[in-house]
């Protein structure tokens, strides 16, 4: 009987842990807010990586140690499975210590790297997300957390497919 309680108890630990540690699903940005974060990027990435941010740009991954540690460790390995894209840019604001980053220091093409501390305090930057862009614009961003990890990665595959036509 003991047994069963410290099971019990471990079980309902770990999954409060579990919940309490993976991000939700942020709120709506507005249309201001939208056209603020894509300035944001073109400035950031000119000026602090010497990368111009263009229209042959579709998709910026970025990759975080914040929220689920879960959720970045299989987001960290789709993206590996899109590193040959051209039209994609990594963004990694991680050191590797909750997910192997050796992969993208290997591919180096279209990978930057982020000091986490640096890029905690800009809100675009600060969390796993996936940025689509459009004529210029973001056009989606899907935020990567626990709620539904699948369909966010479909969506992404579908999103992919409909920019490289």
């Amino acid at each position: 009987m003991k047994k069963l309680n410290t099971l019990m108890f471990v079980s309902i630990v770990s999954v409060c842990i579990a919940l309490t540690s993976c991000d939700r699903q942020q709120a709506p940005s507005t249309d201001s807010s939208v056209k603020e974060d894509y300035q944001f990027l073109l400035d950031y990435f000119k000026t602090r990586h010497n990368y111009k941010l263009d229209n042959e740009t579709k998709q910026l991954f970025i990759l975080t140690e914040r929220g689920c540690p879960s959720c970045n460790k299989h987001f960290s390995q789709f993206m590996t499975k899109h590193l040959g894209s051209d039209n994609t840019l990594f963004l990694i604001n991680a050191e590797g210590n909750r997910f192997d980053v050796a992969p993208f220091k290997e591919h180096g093409k279209n990978v930057l790297w982020e000091n986490p501390a640096y890029a905690s305090s800009f809100p675009v930057l600060s969390n796993t997300k996936v940025i689509f862009f459009k004529d210029s614009k973001i056009a989606t961003t899907i935020p990567i957390s626990a709620d539904s990890l699948k369909v966010q990665f479909a969506s992404i595959e579908q999103q992919m497919q409909s920019n490289s036509k």
